[in-house]
């Protein structure tokens, strides 16, 4: 992910949820998000470990719509997780935590989390990055448990996924003219940069299946770049 030029302690880093300018869209997913959560817990009291929370966009939507609930929220950068501790301030049922994904996980134990939540995280990291935290995730998850997956997850079609790509590196215009418009050329680079690390639809479902051991596993929405995936842990085969 990027060093100190990027979200730790640079200024998409510090200004991320302008982002909503070129894409908003963005407020869209975190609803939708928090609503499939919130039918698939039903009203029953659910832990929900967030990888990844940010400045906390997804963290205030869960909040918002899921009762009875505990967020367990991680992020491995101090720049983007104080915004989110700010942000939610007085929330008593929300835990931050300063750590990297995998680190996390692989310190939980077996069956530790009614639902794992990641929005617009795991798309950073490369593929061996990605396969051990899906792996990790089903480990931590519970028999019947929720996996929610909202992430830049290209078409597998290079077709469609350059004329995605292109339309949201064009969205990146609206920074111009503004007091913000060096947020343009820092997006920009990190766009190029994600794009040469591809997260695609079909390794996507490949790791809710295979490392993360779900079933039920569906795309429900895609907003260009952008999809969501869910599944349903499996009860019988834990390792």
């Amino acid at each position: 992910m990027p060093g100190k030029s990027g979200f730790d302690g640079g200024q998409i880093g510090t200004e991320y949820d302008l982002l909503l300018m070129a894409i908003p869209h963005y407020n869209e997913v975190q609803e939708e998000v928090a609503r499939l959560v919130a039918t698939h817990a039903n009203n029953r009291p659910i832990s929900i470990l967030e990888i990844g929370c940010g400045t906390g966009l997804t963290t205030r939507a869960l909040l918002q719509h899921v009762p009875n609930v505990h967020i367990t929220a991680v992020d491995k950068y101090s720049t983007m997780l104080d915004q989110a501790k700010n942000a939610l301030r007085g929330h008593k049922n929300v835990t931050f935590v300063e750590a990297d994904a995998c680190y996390f996980l692989a310190r939980q134990d077996d069956i530790s989390f009614d639902a794992v939540v990641t929005v617009f995280c795991l798309h950073n990291e490369d593929s061996p990055y990605r396969r051990n935290a899906f792996r990790e995730i089903g480990r931590i998850v519970r028999q019947g448990g929720f996996v929610v997956s909202a992430d830049k997850i290209a078409q597998d079609d290079p077709v469609q996924h350059q004329a995605s790509f292109d339309a949201q590196m064009e969205a990146l215009a609206v920074f111009r003219g503004t007091p913000h418009w060096e947020l343009e050329e820092e997006w920009r680079a990190h766009y190029l940069e994600d794009n040469g690390r591809r997260f695609i639809e079909s390794e996507q479902v490949f790791l809710l299946t295979k490392e993360a051991h779900c079933h039920e596993v569906k795309r429900h929405r895609r907003w260009g770049m952008e999809a969501l995936y869910t599944g349903i842990r499996h009860g019988n085969d834990r390792h």
